[in-house]
């Protein structure tokens, strides 16, 4: 009888694996581990200019621009808050790199330039004239090389009951707008 036990048994072993069974329970999760000491904090950086939050500059690359006696460009302020700005133009010659204010004369007066632009679209048109004939003048390609827009926010809350108008302040403080580098170092622009 042990024999035959034996020979069932034996006979009924294949080899072959049966299906997996099903998955058993999540186990309980570990501990979470120690948190890592933090870093030293770094060296703090310089502080920056001081500046004025109403007072953008702008600049413009027109060392391309040349041959024409008209200069088309985009003011940089979206149209719809142009009412709220007033501008300072000023082009940069580029050998010397003297700034001129625009509209106003350049190069000794022997050309000047008048400029306007549209608040509905925010286009703007600088013409070049010869102060002698008031013609055309043809700027030379390269002649310039930088249009610089100074953006000024006209009305400036102080403080709940008042507002001051920049440009009173600028003139105030004796400040020359045709001077770019006067403007500039009042607003802290350089």
């Amino acid at each position: 009888m042990a024999m035959i036990a034996m020979a069932i048994t034996l006979g009924s072993c294949s080899g072959e694996d049966g299906e997996t069974g099903p998955q058993g329970p999540q186990g309980v999760a570990g501990t979470d581990g120690t948190d890592g000491v933090d870093g030293q904090d770094g060296v703090n950086g310089q502080d920056g200019q001081d500046g004025n939050a109403n007072v953008q500059a702008f600049d413009l690359d027109i060392s391309s621009f040349g041959d024409t006696s008209t200069l088309n460009f985009s003011l940089p302020i979206a149209s719809e808050d142009l009412p709220k700005y007033a501008f300072l133009f000023y082009i940069k010659k580029s050998v010397t790199n003297v700034y001129y204010s625009m509209p106003g004369s350049l190069n000794s007066n022997n050309q000047y330039t008048k400029m306007y632009y549209d608040e509905d679209n925010g286009n703007a048109v600088v013409e070049f004239y010869n102060t002698s004939d008031n013609t055309d003048y043809f700027v030379q390609l390269g002649e310039f090389s930088n249009l610089r827009t100074i953006a000024i926010e006209v009305m400036v809350q102080v403080n709940k009951d008042s507002a001051v108008n920049v440009l009173d302040e600028l003139k105030s403080a004796g400040i020359d707008t045709s001077d770019y580098h006067a403007v500039a170092a009042y607003f802290g622009l350089e």
